[in-house]
């Protein structure tokens, strides 16, 4: 068990090495002053379509929620098998902000992407 914790602390600074990590900003706290003022002080309605983006988001969330709920039924059918246990514990180990990278070249920006990625894992 310590040689793979090593292992994976040495593959981390070997990534560390070669991550570009750079402020790219010439004055960091004006950056982070304007962040803490827009964090203090929220101004929801100021937002063009607020509560169309709003509803946007919870249909994504319950159409995809319902598209999972259909293909888990589906699934626990065959739950038995050891190869359906592997392929769901696979699929649920991926996270939805993965999920949606990886569709987006595929199927393009657009609702379809979201709602897959959440209905998938």
């Amino acid at each position: 068990m310590l040689k793979i914790s090593l292992f994976f602390v040495l593959i981390a600074i070997a990534a560390l090495v070669g991550a570009d990590i750079g402020v790219l900003t010439f004055d960091p706290w004006l950056e982070l002053q304007r962040m803490a003022t827009g964090l203090s002080t929220p101004d929801f309605f100021s937002l063009p379509g607020f509560v169309s983006a709003l509803l946007n988001t919870v249909s994504f969330a319950l159409i995809g929620i319902f598209i999972a709920i259909i293909l888990g039924s589906v699934l626990s059918l065959f739950f038995e098998y050891t190869w359906v246990r592997l392929f769901c514990a696979f699929i649920r180990a991926i996270h939805e902000l993965v999920w949606a990278f990886i569709f987006m070249p595929i199927i393009g920006l657009n609702s379809l992407c979201g709602i897959l990625a959440i209905a998938i894992p």
